[in-house]
């Protein structure tokens, strides 16, 4: 759902698919941005914005190294 829905920015969705495919796995900032098919910069403002909306609405988890949460990762 929320891969799909327009709650959701561009930047927002890559990220958190990337998390989603490695679940339960975690991964840094520089692996996650390599993945998306944006190649944000892991240490630029959109990437950095996107990851702390993405952890304020517990869908992942972590500083260093970030996870998708178990909950969401569950869902089919």
């Amino acid at each position: 759902w929320w891969l799909a829905s327009s709650t959701l920015g561009k930047a927002h969705r890559e990220i958190l698919r990337v998390l989603v495919d490695a679940h339960p796995h975690a991964l840094t900032k520089d692996a996650i941005a390599a993945a998306t098919a944006s190649r944000y910069a892991a240490d630029g403002g959109s990437f950095n914005n996107a990851v702390s909306r993405l952890r304020t609405l517990g869908l992942i988890e972590g500083r260093q190294e970030l996870r998708a949460t178990d909950a969401l990762a569950d869902v089919p």
